[in-house]
């Protein structure tokens, strides 16, 4: 597993994208868990828009590897809004906007055969405390513990 995240990236990072395949002549199952840094485009546009991105990244990633290449597109988890630092006024819009995200993404994973989850939700509170957006470690460990299972799935079902 190689983690290919980058702060503050959103998904029309596309330019990032094609650079990470260009670095990796194999993969086995590509992961994209993007979503929340575009959650600060509050115009109601984010949400098809980053579908579009990611499906942008499905189509390029199979024309490089495969169209038997497994994808798995993860929604964005929750934010806190109460203890988000920057954009406080916009904070209930940020939250539909990634529930909305979900949505769009567990279509688009639909319509292009990729595997789906949503950590929207998932994440408590407390994990969320210092800015609002970004989990701690205890956060972190309970991403681990719902993406995991889905990709020991994913592995399984293609005897990797």
């Amino acid at each position: 597993m190689v983690n290919e995240g980058a702060g503050g990236r959103a998904t029309g990072a596309l330019g990032d994208f094609d650079a990470m395949l260009g670095r990796r002549p194999r993969i086995d199952i590509l992961v994209l868990a993007l979503g929340t840094n575009d959650s600060a485009d509050v115009s109601g546009a984010a949400p098809g828009r980053a579908a579009a991105n990611l499906r942008e990244m499905v189509l390029r990633a199979r024309k490089a590897y495969g169209r038997e290449l497994a994808v798995l597109i993860v929604a964005p988890p929750n934010i806190r809004k109460d203890a988000l630092l920057r954009n406080q006024g916009q904070a209930d819009q940020r939250e539909r906007t990634l529930e909305r995200m979900s949505t769009e993404f567990r279509e688009l994973a639909a319509r292009l055969g990729c595997e789906f989850l949503s950590l929207y939700g998932t994440v408590p509170d407390a994990s969320l405390a210092v800015d609002g957006m970004h989990p701690d470690l205890a956060g972190n460990e309970r991403i681990a513990r719902i993406v995991l299972p889905k990709l020991m799935s994913i592995a399984g079902a293609r005897g990797a």
